[in-house]
């Protein structure tokens, strides 16, 4: 949520990625105008001379030339990891780290404006993810950091953006351990080669964008990503591809598995002044007992289940605006976790809702005593909506398979 209180739209990282790549481009655009003009004039002071006897002969080199030139201009599509074999088997995943840390090379069409991307990951709940220069990793463009229970936002020039947050899915966290299968049976990924970068074996995936969770789309024949994963569930390469050039192509430089990572590594804003200031109030409750009516849950846990918290989140529109006066939503969560896996259960009133889900690609689920929903599969889990069930919506995301999240949901009781 923002602080007037409407769901806030997140930038993907796609986004933030073209976006950090614009500011470059602009910033180098002046002095490669200059440059331009510079070769412009030597080319002008050239004088060639050429006999009239050697026509023919430079016709021909001048061919050979151009030929050269439009193969050496056609863009390469291709990922830059090792190809072992034209067709992976089906991979396995397995041996999921607890803690990584990957830096990865963003390439632009402007020399010497390329970018540097660092993803931190320390599961179930933390997340840094980070955008910059190249060599100015402490001073990014853009810093996101999730923990359990903050979210801090900064971005260069721009006020720093500090939030109490509830446990989330990790939106560059990606699990295709959990939902790899569902995501090439549904038509959003196909298998591809087998490639090999940093030491590490990957398999290529084809899919319809840039990789993000919960907006996993399917590849056209114009437009489409390439994404390169490892054995354990890394993305080490991708390549986005529109209209035969390439848009955005990011190759892991660095890759740290099972790093010692500390609450320091998450550097979040816990001023209260700047929490305020978010509208966002988060309440721990005692998780014995229902704090509303009705109220959906299970009887028991899932098996290998334990809840970790039960919250009530408040969120404040702050003033009157062009949706409406000042009001307050209120609207609960139950984390539960098993090891690095999560499961994440909201619910309220409708319109209370403190995320907004993308179902333009979900899929129509039954969902038990809930009745019709939508599974959303993505890249960092899986999500089953309920948009309104007598007055409430539902929503239940995990680090899970659909088939596992869909069963789960179908247990649940209004109490």
């Amino acid at each position: 949520m923002n602080a007037a209180g409407k769901p806030r739209r997140n930038a993907t990282r796609s986004e933030r990625r073209h976006a950090a790549v614009k500011r470059r481009k602009e910033q180098a655009l002046a002095s490669e105008r200059q440059r331009v003009r510079q070769a412009h004039r030597r080319i002008r002071r050239r004088r060639i001379i050429a006999a009239v006897g050697a026509t023919v002969a430079l016709a021909l080199v001048a061919l050979g030339v151009v030929l050269l030139v439009r193969k050496s201009n056609e863009p390469d599509l291709a990922l830059r990891g090792d190809k072992i074999s034209g067709r992976a088997p089906e991979q396995q995943l397995a041996n999921v780290p607890v803690s990584y840390q990957v830096t990865y090379s963003i390439e632009t069409q402007t020399k010497g404006q390329d970018l540097i991307e660092d993803l931190t990951v320390r599961r179930p709940f933390d997340m840094r993810y980070r955008i910059a220069d190249n060599g100015a990793l402490d001073t990014p463009l853009y810093d996101l950091v999730v923990t359990k229970s903050r979210r801090t936002e900064r971005s260069q020039g721009q006020p720093d953006v500090a939030e109490r947050a509830t446990p989330v899915l990790l939106p560059y966290g990606a699990r295709l351990d959990a939902t790899v299968r569902d995501l090439i049976d549904n038509g959003f990924f196909s298998r591809r080669e087998r490639r090999k970068l940093l030491g590490s074996e990957c398999t290529v995936y084809r899919t319809g964008a840039a990789i993000e969770g919960g907006e996993v789309t399917k590849a056209t024949e114009t437009r489409y990503s390439d994404i390169c994963v490892s054995d354990d569930g890394l993305v080490l390469e991708e390549v986005g591809v529109a209209s035969g050039e390439v848009e955005l192509r990011v190759t892991a430089t660095e890759v740290r598995r099972e790093p010692a990572l500390t609450d320091a590594d998450f550097p979040v804003i816990d001023d209260e002044t700047s929490l305020a200031a978010g509208g966002v109030e988060v309440f721990d409750l005692d998780a014995t007992t229902v704090p509303t009516t009705p109220y959906w849950q299970w009887a028991t846990a899932p098996t290998g289940w334990t809840l970790a918290s039960r919250q009530r989140v408040v969120v404040t529109r702050l003033t009157e605006d062009s949706t409406g006066p000042a009001a307050t939503r209120t609207s609960w969560v139950d984390t539960y976790t098993r090891g690095n896996d999560t499961l994440i259960l909201r619910q309220g009133d409708v319109g209370s809702e403190p995320a907004e889900v993308d179902t333009t690609n979900a899929i129509d689920a039954t969902a038990g005593d809930l009745g019709g929903a939508k599974l959303v599969i993505g890249t960092i889990g899986t999500k089953l909506v309920v948009t309104n069930k007598d007055g409430r919506f539902v929503q239940l995301f995990g680090t899970v398979s659909s088939s596992e999240l869909t069963s789960f949901a179908g247990a649940l009781k209004r109490t």
